[in-house]
């Protein structure tokens, strides 16, 4: 969930895409089942090694409780890294027993 969601709130700040480098989640309650949950995401700008920090944190709507919060690095890239993917993904596929 903080993939996608760091990720995504990078990426519509960017206006071009973001993969993640690294991600780190701890946890700090479990997290319920079918009770509503907000998540806060923010960053840093971009750093001198092309790298943008996010943070995110999970909370029970209900009272604003932490259950948990994560915190990774992203590398802008442009569309031909997904071309790129897309082939290997293929070669996979291809030598699959």
């Amino acid at each position: 969930m903080f993939d996608e969601v760091l990720g995504l709130a990078l990426n519509r700040r960017l206006g071009k895409p973001a993969v993640t480098r690294d991600l780190n989640v701890q946890y700090r309650r479990p997290v319920p089942i079918g009770r509503l949950l907000v998540v806060e995401a923010w960053g840093t700008p971009l750093d001198e090694d092309g790298r943008w920090r996010m943070r995110g944190t999970l909370r029970l709507a209900s009272n604003g409780a932490e259950l948990s919060g994560a915190s990774g690095v992203w590398v802008e890239r442009t569309e031909s890294h997904y071309l790129r993917h897309q082939r290997w993904l293929r070669d996979q596929d291809r030598s699959a027993p």
